[in-house]
């Protein structure tokens, strides 16, 4: 897809393993490096992981949080948005940009996987839950990589930047 925005939205864990973490910071800085604007939840986990990578990358972060004080944003938040919303600013997160990149999570992730499905956009998952499990086949906008090299291949490829 060509998209004169280059921004891209990460739904992650906010409590992963260790190596989930770190692989979720090695994404956030291949995406600063690429200039990236990176929209998420903007709280703890693979979304701090995600920014912080972003931000030494050179990148840009906006966070998009469920309550309403500036506080709960990660420290490399460079944008914060205090929704107030609760779970319900999922549908934002996942409306934010043509394409989705799952990192890890659990329910969280899920819902905004489903959303971000239902809505057309692109779906990239990286160790993410399996929504094939629970709609029986992945639907053509929905790719699964096994490697963070392959995850970023499937995000230069998305945004032409092959």
């Amino acid at each position: 897809m060509k998209s004169r925005f280059r921004q891209i939205t990460i739904a992650g864990a906010s409590s992963p393993s260790r190596e989930i973490y770190e692989e979720a910071y090695e994404i956030g800085l291949e995406l600063g490096k690429m200039g990236f604007v990176v929209i998420s939840g903007g709280r703890e986990g693979v979304m701090e992981a995600v920014f912080r990578g972003v931000k030494e990358g050179g990148g840009t972060t906006v966070a998009v949080l469920p309550g309403i004080e500036f506080v709960e944003a990660n420290p490399y938040a460079d944008i914060i948005l205090p929704t107030g919303f609760g779970f319900a600013r999922n549908f934002l997160i996942a409306r934010s940009s043509p394409v989705i990149l799952a990192i890890g999570g659990y329910l969280g992730t899920l819902s905004e996987i489903s959303l971000a499905v239902v809505e057309g956009k692109k779906v990239i998952a990286y160790k993410a839950p399996k929504i094939e499990e629970a709609v029986g086949a992945l639907p053509p906008n929905f790719v699964r990589v096994s490697t963070l090299q392959d995850a970023i291949e499937e995000v230069k490829k998305s945004y032409s930047l092959n």
